[in-house]
């Protein structure tokens, strides 16, 4: 049995299926574990044993409300991450594919006037050197993409 809180098991879902393509991990029977108070990354380690020295790049924005783990895609480079609730501005080096995958976010693009929600599976584009802010009412997870 997996204890494990929502938010968390959607990024490890988005982690494994990342992992599985890039053919890094095999598939490993979990028959019990407790998440109390471990970071992803900690748990990705003790469950897949991934090493992160190696693979990734982590994340920590706007006093840890905001996470994320860089890793690569066949089309480049790519962070998967969670938002606690909160609202946040953030800006582009390149172009952005962020899709919510799980929770919602409500988006203000550059530019615009009126704020517009995001679903889960949705995904919206931001041009390179840009700014956006984002509003979360709960634990959100996404996924960016940048080319």
């Amino acid at each position: 049995m997996v204890l494990v809180p929502a938010i968390v098991q959607s990024v490890l879902s988005a982690m494994m299926s990342v992992l599985k393509s890039q053919k890094r991990i095999g598939q490993r029977k979990i028959l019990q574990f407790h998440l109390v108070g471990a970071s992803l990354p900690a748990v990705l380690v003790v469950m897949f044993n991934v090493k992160f020295t190696d693979m990734f790049k982590t994340n920590e924005y706007f006093d840890g409300n905001v996470k994320s783990i860089a890793f690569q895609t066949e089309k480049g480079d790519a962070t998967i991450g969670v938002m606690a609730k909160g609202e946040y501005e953030f800006g582009t080096a390149t172009k952005e594919f962020m899709t919510v995958t799980s929770g919602t976010m409500e988006v203000l693009m550059p530019g615009a006037s009126e704020w517009k929600t995001f679903y889960e599976n949705e995904t919206f584009i931001v041009e390179k050197d840009k700014k956006f802010k984002v509003k979360v009412n709960g634990d959100t997870s996404y996924r960016c993409l940048y080319e």
